[in-house]
């Protein structure tokens, strides 16, 4: 009887990590992708695949929030630091000093995009990273438009 219930064990375990049984917020995610888990050719591919391309995913949001972040900073700095350079006119004898304020944000924002370049290009690369997992699963040649 212990055997029995073993084996029974084994086998409910081994039919639990069938691709398939993903959680119900991950396959909408993958549909949203464009994965749509229902379709039988996806039946027996692994379900750690599945868990890689969300975890690109998730990776490539991220990114992409951290660039806008970094991009939005950067063109508040331009900004403000162009508002002290226009008022450095109407400053006075003050004017030498508020034209040398007004390129610390610019500086400061010429740095903050700088940081969202490479933020780009990584956000780039793990949607590319994605689509192609997506395209090998499809058995699709993935090609370079």
């Amino acid at each position: 009887m212990r055997k029995l219930v073993v084996i029974i064990t084994f086998f409910l375990i081994n039919n639990s990590l069938n691709a398939n049984d993903l959680s119900r917020k991950d396959s909408l995610k993958l549909s949203k992708i464009g994965v749509d888990l229902t379709d039988k050719k996806y039946k027996d591919i692994k379900s750690d695949v599945f868990i890689q391309i969300l975890k690109l995913n998730k990776k490539a949001k991220t990114a992409k929030f951290f660039n806008i972040t970094f991009k939005s900073i950067s063109y508040v700095f331009a900004g403000l630091s162009g508002i002290m350079f226009f008022s450095a006119t109407n400053s006075g004898p003050w004017g030498g000093l508020v034209a040398v304020l007004g390129v610390v944000p610019l500086v400061f924002g010429g740095l903050s995009y700088a940081i969202s370049v490479p933020i780009k290009n990584a956000f780039s690369r793990r949607i590319f990273e994605r689509e192609t997992l997506i395209a090998k699963i499809n058995g699709e040649d993935f090609l370079l438009q």
